[in-house]
């Protein structure tokens, strides 16, 4: 077996396929090696399974990959060797990540104990054993062993030239023990080492795994001095990268529980910093360049900006939502013309740019396919699922659109548009529907709104059929959110974004509340024991009645307000004719 090959295989697959597939890769790779008994390639590869199941929290198979790799080198008798060493250390490891902290102890023991007996005393493998030895006095609770134990690490990775980011991860981690520490002289010291990593780690690029570390306990620190504000800034930063290079492992668990008591402490106040923020700095810090630098005689005809699908693109992304297709990056938009010329250019620039940033692994087919590089029509025709010229006159069927898909294709920022023709198309979609299919909808809603709230609900109540009534309750409450974005004249964006986007919206606020209100409502079942029901009176008994009613009447008023209707009945489907004439 070609080891080496095998590796650079290995590496190459983050960030295009699934942890699975990687793991899958590697279990091949070692059937194929004990096949071809070959024990040196076996040996690499079952610390490299090793340490991916560590870092994808995968308990049992773990301690399964550390027992055949302590039995492999007992039986070829490398105890006293480099090699037996650096496998008990990533063993050690992997034993401090399950919480399996004396058998961790023993083998760090173990391994400093062998390196002593094969190693010179300044040997850099002793910072990677002192680091990692650091960082189980940590878990443990044992800040000062934590303290003395880093500060060899650092006294050897001081000493070596071009260690840069192993110096930054000893400096992170010796600040997130020392930041523990009670005394102020601990602490004031820990921040300055914490600040000296964070500028090695931004110096590089952020590229390097650990930076996530020092961003954490410069979160930890705020959070001591009780600025919580910062505090959540910094995790904020934390989760980013973890999910990043990991996903959602125990790690980013744990950063995510102390990014939430940083915000609860905070009062809500947390700084949360949106993926748009994110992706037009870095648009502005490196996109901006590489455009000038790259594609100079096009640089005034590429439009450039943040939009489509995708929470963030409307700016209602949140810790939740870095789970999946998410991270920073921009979208670039072409003439057609310009598209056949540089098109392919463009986005392998845009791709190297994501690569030397580190943002790859984030991506994958959806976040393929929302940034980067497209023609103008190609990018409208996607999203709306409509052949639009980018040359005007525009026409635009509306009847053959979702109004999620008009919402997405006028949200977000632009960025850059000199020629003018993206945010052309753009304006014209957002100046919103003809009157005629306003009105229509509007009609419709009205329509829906009546027959499950105050129609249907009613009667499904009294024939005790609670699940459909449940139902009943949950189309009215969609009904009243579509109403509202129609009486603001603003698209309505996707289901799950609807509830986000009313409190951006100017008119009907004060529906809001009632809204939230029925959605935690209990089962009503109660008012309707002994209801004699008729069509024309109204069970003010039941509290999801009243709170519809209150709903009807709001919009009622505005509708009023607006000259669109004239009246003072509630049963809004009434209105309808009024709406369609």
């Amino acid at each position: 077996m070609d080891i080496n090959k095998v590796l650079n295989e290995y590496d190459a697959m983050y960030g295009k396929v699934s942890l699975d597939n990687i793991e899958d890769f590697l279990f091949e790779k070692i059937k194929e090696a004990m096949s071809e008994e070959d024990t040196a390639s076996l040996i690499t590869l079952l610390n490299e399974m090793i340490g991916l199941c560590r870092d994808t929290t995968q308990k049992e198979k773990a301690l399964i990959y550390c027992t055949e790799l302590r039995k492999l080198l007992e039986r070829l008798e490398l105890q006293e060797t480099q090699s037996y060493a650096t496998s008990l250390l990533n063993i050690a490891n992997a034993y401090r990540a399950f919480g399996l902290y004396e058998d961790a102890l023993n083998a760090f023991t173990g391994v400093e104990n062998c390196y002593k007996k094969c190693l010179d005393s300044e040997d850099f493998l002793f910072a990677s054993l002192y680091n990692n030895w650091g960082l189980l006095y940590q878990e443990i609770g044992d800040y000062v062993k934590a303290k003395e134990t880093l500060l060899l690490a650092l006294r050897i990775v001081d000493k070596r030239k071009g260690a840069e980011m192993q110096k930054a991860s000893t400096l992170a981690n010796l600040g997130a023990a020392m930041i523990l520490l009670p005394d102020k002289e601990n602490k004031d010291e820990a921040v300055k080492y914490i600040k000296e990593a964070l500028e090695l780690f931004e110096a590089d690029g952020g590229k390097d795994f650990h930076y996530s570390a020092a961003l954490t306990a410069m979160g930890d620190s705020y959070y001591e001095e009780k600025d919580y504000i910062n505090a959540s800034a910094y995790y904020q930063k934390a989760l980013l990268e973890l999910y990043k290079h990991v996903g959602r492992n125990k790690n980013y668990e744990r950063v995510y529980e102390k990014y939430q008591n940083a915000l609860k402490a905070a009062g809500d106040k947390g700084v949360w910093i949106s993926n748009m923020e994110r992706s037009r700095t870095f648009y502005e810090e490196y996109g901006k360049r590489m455009i000038h630098e790259q594609f100079t005689d096009y640089e005034e005809r590429i439009a450039v900006g943040f939009v489509g699908e995708g929470s963030d693109c409307f700016g209602f992304d949140d810790a939740v939502s870095m789970d999946h297709d998410y991270a920073p990056g921009f979208c670039m938009w072409l003439t057609d013309e310009d598209y056949a010329a540089i098109g392919e250019l463009l986005q392998k620039a845009y791709d190297e740019l994501i690569k030397q940033h580190g943002i790859g692994n984030m991506t994958g087919n959806f976040l393929e396919r929302r940034r980067g590089v497209s023609s103008i029509s190609a990018f409208y025709n996607r999203l709306l699922g409509l052949d639009i010229s980018y040359e005007k006159p525009y026409t635009i069927d509306y009847t053959q659109v979702q109004e999620y898909q008009l919402a997405q294709a006028v949200n977000g920022e632009v960025f850059r548009d000199d020629l003018g023709v993206f945010t052309g198309i753009r304006e014209h979609l957002a100046a919103y529907y003809p009157e005629k299919i306003w009105r229509v909808k509007l009609a419709q809603c009205l329509h829906d709104f009546s027959q499950y709230a105050q129609s249907n609900y009613p009667r499904m109540m009294t024939r005790k059929d609670f699940v459909t009534a449940s139902m009943c309750i949950g189309k009215a409450i969609e009904s009243i959110m579509d109403i509202i974005y129609l009486l603001n004249r603003r698209y309505a964006p996707y289901y799950k974004w609807k509830n986000k986007g009313l409190k951006k919206l100017d008119k009907l606020q004060e529906v809001i509340p009632l809204l939230e209100q029925l959605a935690v409502l209990p089962c009503q079942k109660d008012a309707w024991e002994t209801y004699v029901y008729t069509s024309e009176t109204v069970n003010k008994k039941d509290e999801a009645v009243v709170l519809l009613e209150e709903a009807a009447e709001l919009i009622l008023s505005e509708m009023n307000a607006q000259g669109i209707v004239d009246g003072s009945e509630t049963f809004l489907e009434l209105y309808t004719s009024q709406v369609l004439k």
